[in-house]
């Protein structure tokens, strides 16, 4: 299941990153696995403001966040006119004009929180 959530919170993009490291861990995820390797959780930072930030640790936004329907599709619910930082269209144009043949389903009951 995957899902995409919008918070309101200070600090940096690397003090996110470390507080969703830190849920991670609390909900028994390793520091270290192979990489696509099962996990228990997986929380990725798809955007941080209009932050743009590129180091080994993180990079913004999010790289695979225009390729992607299972989040493009969540994305365009929350913020369907949000222009990504390095993009030229909106979410929910990205969304339209993606060559991708996962279908993304809705589950019933999961309507956005306001």
């Amino acid at each position: 299941m995957n899902a995409v959530a919008e918070l309101e919170l200070g600090g940096s993009p690397f003090e996110c990153l470390a507080r969703l490291r830190a849920v991670e861990r609390a909900f028994g995820r390793p520091e270290r696995r192979p990489r696509f390797a099962p996990r228990t959780l997986d929380l990725d930072l798809l955007l941080f403001g209009h932050a743009v930030v590129a180091t080994p640790e993180l990079t913004l936004p999010h790289p695979g966040l225009a390729r992607r329907r299972f989040v493009l599709a969540p994305l365009a619910e929350l913020a369907p006119e949000l222009v990504p930082p390095g993009q030229t269209r909106a979410i929910a144009e990205l969304l339209r004009d993606l060559d991708d043949p996962l279908r993304v389903e809705k589950l019933p009951g999961t309507e956005a929180a306001e």
